[in-house]
């Protein structure tokens, strides 16, 4: 059995992600730039809609897989290096991450 911790939060206001944005680079390293902490972020979407693409190409309000607000909070597991953020329309969103640690 895992047991999982929160180690850390980050905040998202509808300014910040008017254009693609990317996960705290603090949470992926260790102050000697060993591999990720975390390994997965809890995403949502509080007060609109965004969309993100985990490719480490930019979103668009048009293209990425939709993050809807107002959802449970959705999971993402994979390469937290490479996953981007936007807002779907400006203006409204704002998106919480919290990045998780498994603990043997």
């Amino acid at each position: 059995m895992h047991v999982a911790r929160i180690i850390g939060y980050q905040s998202f206001v509808s300014s910040a992600i008017a254009s693609a944005v990317g996960v705290s680079s603090n949470l992926l390293t260790d102050s000697q730039g060993n591999r990720a902490n975390a390994v997965f972020i809890s995403c949502h979407a509080t007060t609109g809609a965004v969309r993100f693409r985990d490719d480490g190409t930019d979103p668009t309000v048009s293209t990425g897989l939709r993050v809807p607000s107002g959802i449970a909070p959705f999971l993402y597991q994979g390469n937290l290096g490479k996953i981007r953020f936007v807002a779907e329309s400006p203006g409204a969103p704002t998106l919480e991450l919290i990045y998780v640690q498994v603990v043997d």
